[in-house]
């Protein structure tokens, strides 16, 4: 709940969520994103107490929950692959530093190989197609929150996210 709080704190700090004037605040007395943790934690609650007595759809809920974070993660990865070659040279011309050093291809291959693993077991067996259903919906609604905010907040989704 708290990982989502702060995921939605700064994708509304970055003004791609609608609502963001509101979700990217931080009260004094907290110091946290206290209205991002809150709606994490309504939107939670209120899945769970509705999916309560049906075992088999939390169950499928649950799978999902684990499906997309790692598409995610793999998608991140293999951006990080395809755009090494841009992440080599600087701006000067000169050599940046990568972020794991000399484990860098050590690194990336344990993480390719793992993220490969894992969403063979979770897309492969038959008994997870209900948990691929809701994924695809959920990227279906994030496509489309995609389309409202690259309308309504043109600038901000042109920029790179915390720059302004």
């Amino acid at each position: 709940m708290v990982t989502n709080g702060r995921l939605i704190f700064s994708m509304a700090r970055d003004r791609r969520l609608p609502g963001h004037q509101f979700l990217s605040r931080v009260p004094r007395a907290t110091g946290g994103p206290a209205w991002a943790t809150v709606l994490a934690a309504v939107l939670s609650g209120a899945i769970a107490l509705a999916l309560r007595t049906h075992v088999g759809a939390l169950a499928t809920l649950f799978t999902a929950s684990t499906i997309m974070p790692a598409l995610l993660y793999a998608g991140t990865v293999l951006l990080y692959v395809f755009t090494s070659r841009q992440r080599g040279v600087g701006q000067t011309g000169g050599e940046r530093p990568r972020p794991f050093g000399r484990y860098e291809i050590p690194v990336v291959a344990g993480a390719v190989i793992w993220l490969a693993y894992e969403l063979i077991i979770l897309i492969g067996p038959g008994e997870f197609r209900d948990a691929q259903y809701y994924v695809l919906g959920a990227l279906g609604v994030g496509l489309v929150f995609y389309v409202v905010q690259l309308l309504t907040e043109r600038e901000a989704m042109r920029k790179e996210p915390g720059q302004g």
